[in-house]
This record gives structure tokens, sequence and C-alpha cells, in this order.
């Protein structure tokens, strides 16, 4: 009983923080943590995107240009990348969170438990994305509102999966009390994290790209160039 009971406080406060950080102070912070743990966060990375990008290295990717003409096979394969990364990568994006989670906490990081830790985890947060993937898609389809209400209302689930072990509703039911009474907050600051990171993509990108586009198929020159965009991109 004494056990159930704190775990309804230790719920209370967190979807109840007392203080509240303004934008540049979460990007202020983001970096410092990013900058401070960059080796562990570099390990997470490496050991989780360059068997993906060994394994798209190698897919006949361009017979979809061949097939499908330009514009199609150009969405058909930036389609097969992104689902490999949505479905793989999170292992990464899940290790790097409990990696700055650790040093926020000033315990030790080990980017190997860390990884561990982000697999065990990793079918719980498979069917989390699955159900707000498919309920997301139901309120967009019939109701735009809704899906940008609750598009924001579940923006903590993966966070729930990754820290306090919840997984499908529970994960978005714990989420949606973290944002209650804040929603435009996060929304906006979401909108502003979305932005930034989609110029950080572009830049990336445009700046690891070039060795792929001086050595053309080069299968290493490629290799490390979407590995060093991934590290990047990580921030």
């Amino acid at each position: 009983m004494a056990q159930k009971t704190g775990k309804k406080t230790d719920d209370a406060a967190i979807a109840s923080p007392t203080k509240q950080y303004l934008l540049r102070d979460i990007f202020s912070q983001t970096w410092k943590e990013y900058a401070k743990n960059f080796i562990p966060i570099l390990i997470v990375t490496i050991a989780v995107y360059v068997p993906i990008n060994i394994v798209l290295s190698l897919l006949p990717l361009e017979t979809l240009f061949e097939n499908y003409g330009l514009l199609k096979g150009f969405k058909y394969t930036m389609a097969v990348i992104g689902l490999s990364e949505l479905l793989f990568g999170v292992i990464a994006t899940m290790a790097t969170a409990l990696i700055i989670k650790a040093s926020l906490e000033n315990k030790t990081v080990n980017p190997v438990e860390s990884l561990k830790e982000a697999v065990l985890r990793w079918p719980a947060m498979l069917w989390t994305m699955l159900v707000v993937g498919v309920l997301l898609i139901v309120l967009y389809l019939l109701f735009i509102i809704p899906g940008i209400l609750y598009s924001t209302y579940w923006q903590f689930a993966v966070f729930a999966v990754i820290f306090y072990g919840k997984s499908g509703k529970g994960a978005l039911d714990y989420s949606k009390k973290v944002v209650l009474g804040r929603w435009w907050t996060v929304f906006l600051y979401s909108f502003f994290a979305g932005v930034f990171a989609f110029i950080d993509g572009i830049i990336a990108g445009i700046i690891f790209l070039i060795p792929s586009l001086v050595f053309p198929e080069n299968i290493l020159v490629e290799l490390i160039s979407d590995t060093m965009i991934d590290i990047a991109i990580a921030y």
C-alpha cells in the first residue's frame, strides 16, 4: 500500500513541476548537456546508426528511381530511410535521454547500460508509437483541431516510456496529465524546437553530404557522412 501511495506521489510531483523554463533556457541547458555528454552520446549514436546506415547502403534503393521515376523514387526512398530510422533509431534517442537524465541527476553516465535499458524498453516504445500514430491519423483525418490538440497532449508519451516504464494508453494518459494547464506553452515550445531541428538537419545535411558529392559511389564515404549527420542532429 505504501509503495502504491509513493508512486502516486511521484506522479503528482512530476505532473506539477515547481519550475517552468523559458525556451532560451531549454536550448542553453540542452547544449550544455549535449557538450558535457558528447562522448557517451557519440558512442550510442555510432552503435545504433552505423548498422542502420550499413544496411541502408546495401539496399538497392536506386531501383526505386528506375521503376518509379525521380519524384516517386525519391519519396519511396525517403520513406524506407525514415521508417528504418523511426523503428530502430529510436533506440539511440531513448539511450541518449537516459544519458542526459543520469547526468542531470549527477549519476554515473554509462552509454552501454543506457543502450541495454533502451533495448529492454524498445518493445514498449514501438507499441506506444503505434498507438499514438494510429490515433493521431484518425484524429487528423476526421477532426483537424483535435489532432493538433492531442498531438500536443501526447508530446511526452515517449518520455513516459523511457523514464517511468509506461506504455500504450498509460503513456498517453501520463503525458496528457503533464501537459494539462500548460498546453500552449508545450505547443509553442515544440513548434520552435521542431523548426530548430529542421534547420539543424538541413545544415548538417549540407555540410556532411559534401564528401559524398566529391566521392560519389563510395559506400564508406556515404556511411561516414550519414553517421556524422546522425551525430549532429542528436542535439
